[in-house]
C-alpha cells in the first residue's frame, strides 16, 4: 500500500532529479538512456548521489567525465543485448544492417 509520505517522497526524488538534469546536461544526455536502455527516477536519483560523493571526495578516475562513461557503458550493454538476440534467433549475424532474409533465422532457436 503507498502511504502519503511514500507519494511525498517519490515527488520530493522527481523535483531532484529534474533540477539536477536541468543544472548538468550531461547527467540529463545519460538520463535519456540509449535504445531500449531507460533509467528510473530511482535510478537516475542514486547516481546522482553518488556522483556528487565522488565529487566530493575528489575522485575523478581517469579523467573520462563520469555521465560520458555511464553513457558509453548503455551504448556497450544496448550492443551486446543487440548481438545476444541476433545470436538467440540468427543463424547470421549482418553488421552492416542487412534485413535478414528468411533463410538466416534459425529453425528451432
Amino acid at each position: 500500500m503507498t502511504t502519503q509520505y511514500d507519494r511525498a517522497a517519490a515527488i520530493r526524488s522527481e523535483e531532484a532529479v529534474a533540477l539536477y538534469q536541468r543544472h548538468d546536461p550531461a547527467a540529463a544526455r545519460w538520463a535519456a538512456g540509449y535504445s531500449v536502455i531507460n533509467h528510473s527516477t530511482e535510478t537516475r536519483a542514486r547516481v546522482y548521489q553518488m556522483a556528487d560523493l565522488l565529487a566530493a571526495r575528489g575522485t575523478a578516475g581517469d579523467g573520462v567525465p563520469l555521465f560520458e562513461l555511464l553513457a558509453a557503458a548503455d551504448r556497450i550493454a544496448s550492443a551486446a543485448m543487440w548481438l545476444v538476440v541476433h545470436q538467440t534467433y540468427a543463424q547470421h549475424v549482418y553488421l552492416d544492417g542487412r534485413d535478414l532474409d528468411v533463410a538466416d533465422f534459425k529453425p528451432h532457436p
